[in-house]
């Protein structure tokens, strides 16, 4: 009787994550195809945006070109195109649950960019970073804002083009505005997006968006198309 009950409680609860599993994200695409239509984002519940392209530094990308994304906005306006969109990601090797982290990725046609990744100092950063000098992949120094030096980190494999490619009114910026968000960039994009793990919840991709946007508008030194 006693083990009837237990097998029978087992089953019950099973079922209901299984249900959860599959609720909450349709919950999600609806939402987000919703928010698609009235920001004019095209909109795809799932999708391979980057196929065909260089992704190299970019490091929530496990699967390279190949990764595949849910609930993708997409536009383009002019010759830049815009993404957010949704990737999951193994915390460690084997692990049963994902991580959801929400992104804002912009690609310029014809434009080539460094390699790098930029984020906010901490502890962890600070191992990796002694780490990352030794193998001299660390830009450890940008003349004329030490204070972006003291809070930010940049990891790249070539020094000289990410230092021509940062200039100091991009680190100005970067230091005033991308606390708490991680930069990353490969020959054709660049990435913004708040952390590993780090989804942005449906009514707050809007205001990312204007965040994501005003920030590759600097970046990238153009005007990027802004949520209407």
């Amino acid at each position: 009787m006693h083990l009837s009950l237990f097998v029978a409680g087992f089953v019950a609860i099973a079922l209901a994550v299984a249900f959860l599993g599959f609720l909450l994200p349709a919950r999600r695409s609806r939402s987000v195809e919703k928010l698609a239509r009235e920001l004019n984002f095209k909109f795809a519940a799932l999708a391979m945006p980057f196929e065909d392209t260089d992704v190299r530094g970019i490091e929530i990308l496990e699967n390279g070109p190949s990764t595949v994304v849910s609930n993708l906005l997409e536009r383009t306006t002019g010759n830049c195109r815009f993404l957010i969109c949704d990737i999951d990601t193994l915390p460690t090797e084997g692990a049963a649950t994902t991580l959801t982290t929400t992104v804002a990725a912009f690609r310029m046609s014809e434009m080539n960019l460094p390699v790098f990744q930029i984020g906010e100092k901490n502890t962890v950063e600070r191992v990796a970073e002694q780490i990352r000098h030794v193998f001299s992949k660390k830009l450890d120094e940008f003349d004329g804002d030490r204070e972006f030096t003291r809070n930010f980190f940049v990891h790249c494999p070539a020094k000289d083009e990410a230092r021509n490619f940062l200039t100091s009114a991009k680190l100005t910026y970067l230091r005033e505005h991308a606390a708490h968000l991680r930069v990353e960039c490969s020959p054709d994009w660049l990435f913004i997006y708040y952390g590993v793990g780090v989804r942005v919840e449906t009514d707050n991709l809007k205001e990312f968006s204007e965040i994501a946007s005003a920030m590759a508008s600097v970046l990238l030194s153009i005007q990027t198309p802004k949520a209407a």
